[in-house]
């Protein structure tokens, strides 16, 4: 967007210098042109551009729909086991789910491709696989549940089929945020009397409006875009951790997260060269976004640090700019630490059945009175 702003901003000044020549002065030329591109830019960005990522996505989801056949499919035994797995958690139309192995470019251990595929990376699976054939090691229950946990989570976007809703999304709340760009364009220049056009100020002020509207739909657009992809995250999680029913699986995932947690922090506040190509591999477009708030925060901790305490502390102490980092370049999942707390407050509920089940015969008033001594003794 920035980088579209900035184009846009010296295409009016080229065209406009080239066109005074004719003009008669500079300043009727401005008159004339600006809201006009202005009023362009923003139809561009609220209304024609939408709709080409809609075609794009849309385009991208029948392409993997063609594509995934020929990616390599799991082996038997990897199948067998989730096929198992699946079916103790009682779902329904196993069979006609797809199970294939990620090629290595792909960074995400699971991930659902299309409504009826789900992969694995070749890594992960190399690793299940060996878990399967070597019962006898205590390490596998760890591996087993972690990757329970996510066939779970993947299973709940197939069955919800997130990937196409996400790409139908993309027209509906582009439509909404274009009209009220428009309403909001319509209303300030009534309220600002700019209807017509007749002096310098008010053709700046016009194509002001009209740009700062196009700039706060677009921002909009993929806000709301992040939260609904961020809402099939959280509810796929939710369902992964309300389906195991297993303390220790729980603890294992817990432990897994913990993991993943603690090498985010130590990749954030350890040498930035490293976590900008940390980046750059999960998404490459997000290396912008990444140093425009990791700078910022960095100085604010140097603004406000305690004495001796490092900036690992203080993104432990202050949660919220941690987010933000994690949002700026992963902003459609969690961070592992909301995760972490989704799976202790699970591990609460199972604990607090566990003992609703030892103590009911304790908690039940006595009929009638017994002799203690005599039944121990019996």
């Amino acid at each position: 967007m920035f980088k579209m702003s900035t184009w846009f901003i010296t295409a009016i000044l080229i065209n406009t210098a080239f066109s005074a020549i004719k003009a008669e002065t500079f300043k009727e030329q401005c008159i004339q042109k600006l809201p006009k591109y202005a009023q362009n830019y923003n139809s561009f960005c609220t209304k024609h551009m939408p709709i080409l990522l809609s075609v794009f996505k849309l385009g991208q989801y029948q392409y993997m729909h063609q594509n995934v056949q020929t990616y390599e499919d799991m082996p038997k035994e990897l199948i067998q086991w989730c096929k198992e797995i699946l079916k103790k958690h009682d779902f329904q139309d196993i069979e006609k789910i797809n199970f294939k192995i990620l090629p290595d470019n792909m960074p995400s251990p699971w991930v659902t491709l299309t409504n009826n595929t789900i992969a694995i990376h070749s890594n992960y699976s190399n690793e299940l696989l060996y878990a399967l054939k070597t019962p006898e090691n205590k390490n596998n229950f760890v591996i087993f549940a972690i990757n329970e946990f996510a066939l779970l989570h993947e299973m709940k976007h197939l069955i919800d089929k997130d990937i196409l809703c996400q790409a139908c999304s993309i027209p509906v709340i582009s439509a909404i945020n274009y009209q009220l760009s428009k309403n909001f364009n319509e209303y300030s220049h009534k309220f600002f009397n700019l209807t017509e056009t007749t002096t310098l100020s008010q053709s700046i002020l016009k194509a002001s409006i009209t740009y700062i509207s196009t700039v706060l739909c677009a921002h909009s657009t993929n806000f709301l875009l992040t939260k609904y992809m961020q809402y099939h995250e959280n509810k796929a999680d939710r369902f992964a951790i309300s389906k195991m029913d297993d303390i220790k699986k729980i603890d294992c995932v817990i432990s897994f997260f913990k993991g993943i947690h603690d090498g985010e922090l130590n990749t954030i506040t350890g040498d930035i060269n490293l976590m900008v190509a940390e980046v750059q591999k999960i998404n490459p477009l997000a290396v912008v976004n990444f140093k425009m708030t990791y700078y910022p925060i960095k100085f604010l901790y140097e603004k406000t640090k305690q004495k001796d305490e490092t900036f690992r502390t203080w993104l432990e102490n202050h949660p919220y700019a941690l987010k933000l980092i994690h949002f700026s370049y992963d902003p459609a999942h969690p961070l592992s630490f909301d995760r972490i707390k989704q799976m202790e407050e699970r591990k609460k509920e199972l604990l607090k059945l566990q003992d609703t089940k030892i103590k009911p015969t304790i908690e039940i008033e006595p009929i009638i009175n017994v002799n203690r001594e005599a039944l121990i003794a019996g």
